[in-house]
């Protein structure tokens, strides 16, 4: 970097690219929209940002100047296999684009001709999803998201140390050094990608790795966890530089011997853990690298047969495609060293992948219980095999970890909290038709059971506010994940809830359930607060018919939705005015139940006419349930 400070200048300009002879025009609907070179040498010596159209051919050393070029590519190009992003947006669902997303493409050259270095950034139309910054992701998506009238000649486009890149929005900004054959980055941009696979967000991880050489670290391949949903495994489904894995079965007790090779079985009555490791580039790579488990590794299966025969310990949200080429061939090998097993896989697609088993110290199995000083929700188990077993009632503090996989694996009732104090901005809907109104203020609580083979449970748990009402049907608790705890991955969310043999009941703050469960599990989801009551009256706002005015009897009597308490509008044509003064004097004096009998006292008088004066000029109500 220069030791001045010169001021920003904004210099952008749209020119034909020296070497475009002639260019192929392509429809562009997610182009560049400006551009701008803010600091470094390059910048000093007057380099400029510079928008060109798609050259014929990008050549090594193309222009050897100080200026930041960039020309749009494919547009609107629906992918049909995975692409792996080298540096993704924040807030993705997946650092992998999934085939179905529609996508669209950039090119951004920096190529001086001397070493120098540039910092800069440009604007896009629509949201970056993430960038391309390595040679072997550039030959990947160079036919796929290329534009098809470029030769992409140049040698080496990808950045190296000091090289960074961050993304913010529909705003990519960078700084490079480098010198001919220059630095490259290929922006995709869209909207509402369709995830590739699922990589765990912070804090839900189980596993730690590193990619520590080959040809895959030289990419950029990293180690990533996937959480649930995994999706398909198998068929040339990751394209990716990355070492993945997953968890499956968490504490499976084997009926009958597990065969790892010909030589070595694990005993029936084993409590075993099951994780799935896969390597599968898009060309043919050699990744080598270190998995860390929470456990020391028992065996891992490597040959299709046994990966086979012990698909039953499997991740249920994962579908094995291939299993026929599944496993490892002659290059690949291996080693454990207690709970780290480092690999060299030399793979193209499919892959190449094992399965990997612990003892019943699984990951999934590490759950924080309270301290007694961070309790909130009390409880007790009541009955059933699982308290005749050892059952009792434990709350579940951050971070709460992987929910709803056989996590569990216990003979306890858990809940933990999820989001407090929440206002909502809409209706909530519950079980039994219930409705928790905007603008309540809510609790949101989880509670599960997840033995590790059948049991049924009876117990109580004790909340610090009165219960609003449950969600324990698969839709009611999908609408209400919003309310989910932060640090919980919830897995497998298709197969929770309760079934016909499950039943819950509350009163007041106490939540009763009566469980009967295998793996997955049983879990619902309770909602405690108090709703809106802004006159305190007793009644919500959502079904008071006056809902700042106090009128606990809800008296109605021409029965517009405006409770007497607030409705002086004695004719009905939405204001009140001198006409509603002639009708309210026709019945003043009268009794009985009267329009014009605002208090509800069962006279017309004087008091019933001093609240007229606030409500002239203007409607009547406020009311939570007038038309």
């Amino acid at each position: 970097m220069s030791d001045q400070a010169p001021r920003v200048r904004a210099r952008t300009i749209k020119t034909m690219a020296v070497l475009a002879i002639c260019t192929l025009a392509i429809e562009t609907h997610a182009e560049i929209t400006s551009g701008v070179v803010t600091g470094g040498s390059s910048f000093v010596n007057g380099g400029l940002f510079i928008e060109i159209p798609a050259p014929v051919v990008l050549p090594n050393n193309a222009y050897n100047d100080d200026n930041v070029r960039a020309f749009n590519e494919q547009q609107d190009v629906t992918l049909t296999s995975n692409i792996s992003l080298h540096v993704a947006a924040s807030g993705l669902d997946s650092s992998i684009l999934g085939p179905g997303s529609v996508v669209s493409s950039h090119y951004i050259i920096y190529d001086p001709s001397a070493t120098e270095e540039v910092e800069a950034s440009v604007t896009f139309d629509e949201p970056i999803l993430g960038v391309m910054i390595y040679n072997e992701g550039f030959n990947i998506t160079d036919p796929v998201l290329g534009n098809p009238g470029t030769a992409y000649d140049i040698g080496s486009q990808e950045l190296e140390s000091p090289d960074t890149v961050t993304i913010s929005g529909d705003t990519v900004s960078f700084f490079l050094r480098t010198v001919s054959p220059g630095d490259a980055i290929r922006v995709i941009t869209g909207v509402d990608p369709e995830p590739g696979t699922t990589v765990c967000v912070g804090g839900t991880a189980t596993l730690a790795g590193v990619v520590t050489g080959g040809s895959a670290a030289e990419a950029g391949g990293v180690f990533r966890q996937i959480c649930d949903p995994i999706g398909p495994v198998g068929a040339d489904n990751f394209n990716s530089f990355d070492l993945f894995a997953f968890e499956e079965q968490q504490a499976v007790e084997l009926t009958a011997p597990l065969a790892v090779d010909e030589n070595f079985s694990i005993d029936a009555g084993e409590i075993v853990s099951s994780f799935y490791v896969v390597f599968d580039p898009v060309v043919d790579t050699r990744n080598q690298g270190t998995i860390t488990f929470p456990d020391d590794i028992i065996a891992v299966i490597k040959d299709r047969t046994q990966l086979q025969d012990s698909e039953f310990l499997g991740n249920a949200s994962a579908t094995y495609l291939e299993p026929d080429l599944l496993g490892l061939e002659g290059s690949d090998n291996f080693t454990i060293n207690g709970n780290e097993l480092f690999v060299s896989f030399r793979a193209s697609s499919p892959g190449d992948s094992v399965r990997v088993l612990l003892g019943s110290a699984s990951p999934s199995l590490f759950f924080t219980v309270c301290p007694p000083e961070d309790v909130t929700i009390t409880g007790v188990v009541l009955g059933g095999t699982a308290a005749n077993n050892g059952g009792v009632f434990a709350q579940l503090c951050d971070p709460i970890g992987p929910v709803g996989n056989n996590n569990f694996q216990s003979n306890d009732l858990f809940a933990y909290e999820e989001l407090q104090g929440v206002v909502l901005t809409d209706d909530l809907t519950l079980d039994e038709n219930t409705v928790v109104p905007a603008g309540s203020t809510v609790n949101s609580y989880y509670v599960s059971f997840d033995p590790a083979s059948s049991r049924s449970i009876q117990g109580d748990v004790t909340f610090s506010a009165p219960i609003l009402g449950v969600a324990t049907s698969l839709e009611t608790l999908n609408d209400s994940d919003f309310l989910g705890n932060p640090t919980a991955n919830y897995l497998n969310p298709s197969l929770r809830g309760l079934e016909v043999d499950d039943s819950v009941s509350f009163a007041g703050n106490v939540f009763s359930v009566a469980f009967s469960a295998n793996s997955p599990g049983d879990y619902v989801r309770v909602i405690t607060g108090t709703v809106v009551d802004s006159d305190g009256d007793g009644v919500s706002d959502d079904a008071d018919n006056c809902t700042v005015v106090s009128n606990a009897s809800q008296l109605d009597v021409d029965g517009d939705g405006y409770g007497n308490a607030c409705d002086p509008d004695l004719n009905n044509d939405g204001v009140v005015n001198f006409l509603d003064i002639g009708v309210f004097s026709a019945a003043f004096g009268s009794t009985g139940s009267q329009i014009a009998d605002f208090n509800g006292d069962g006279v017309v008088n004087f008091i019933d006419y001093a609240i007229v004066p606030d409500y002239f000029f203007g409607p009547p109500g406020p009311s939570g349930v007038a038309p």
